[in-house]
């Protein structure tokens, strides 16, 4: 049987400054939507490109809906600054559309005002209407406004489980040689020759797998967000770099 996760003093300080960093204040339209620009950036990115990137966006004035239908020419640095750079400057013109013309916000800030009862169905409505958010980047946005239960599932959070034996055979991928794995970009270890070699395809697989995170962090006696928290400040390269310890506050 594989050992609980050791957290220690450290590492609750580490989670505590992550969550101080993150956590939007105040949280109003315009915040949500620099939150939701912010998850958006963060697929499939280093966390010190995506901070990168962002932080230029807001110097350059690009700061709510507005901003972006007004000066779309100039999310063009994006093609340049990070993966995937085309997908990502559409997918944020499209979430300022989205942002603009629905309810979202407003749906947000009243579940907020209402005790955040309505989680999960706000989470995944967004992943389904929200272009270029997707579970894992509607479940940042969420937790970056004080929601507990969602949660981001990475690879980080795929190899947790796939250590702790919960069954998602459906990302082993065994290449056949060193050559092979190398060329597995943008995909995860998940074990000793083992890789992630897809994205999780649907809201029924994801919610699935955040069962079983649910489940861990329930050993572990901490709240699902807190375990996510937790293990990212112990185990992520953000720990190798210092960069919670810096506990620069992101401005939103």
């Amino acid at each position: 049987m594989v050992q609980l996760i050791k957290f220690g003093a450290k590492d609750f300080e580490r989670a505590k400054a992550l969550q101080d960093r993150e956590r939007i204040d105040p949280i109003n339209s315009d915040t949500l939507f620099r939150s939701a620009m912010y998850a958006l950036l963060s697929a499939r990115e280093t966390y010190v490109k995506q901070k990168k990137i962002y932080d230029y966006l807001l110097s350059e004035g690009l700061k709510t809906p507005r901003d972006i239908l007004e000066r779309p020419d100039e999310l063009s640095v994006i093609e340049r600054m990070v993966m995937f750079g085309r997908k990502k400057r559409k997918y944020l013109y499209g979430l300022a559309e989205y942002w603009y013309t629905s309810d979202i916000s407003e749906t947000i800030l009243k579940d907020i005002g209402d005790g955040r009862t309505k989680e999960f169905d706000i989470r995944n409505r967004i992943a389904k209407e929200a272009p270029g958010l997707g579970y894992k980047c509607a479940s940042l946005l969420l937790n970056n406004c004080g929601y507990e239960n969602v949660m981001i599932i990475d690879i980080l959070k795929l190899k947790i489980l796939y250590n702790f034996g919960y069954p998602i055979k459906p990302y082993e991928h065994k290449p056949k040689n060193a050559e092979v794995a190398s060329k597995l970009k943008h995909h995860g270890k998940l074990g000793e020759g083992v890789y992630m070699d897809r994205g999780i395809s649907s809201r029924k697989e994801y919610e699935l797998y955040e069962s079983f995170l649910r489940d861990l962090a329930s050993k572990h006696d901490v709240t699902p967000y807190w375990f996510n928290q937790l293990t990212w400040a112990k185990e992520s390269t953000l720990k190798k770099k210092n960069a919670i310890d810096q506990q620069l506050r992101m401005q939103f």
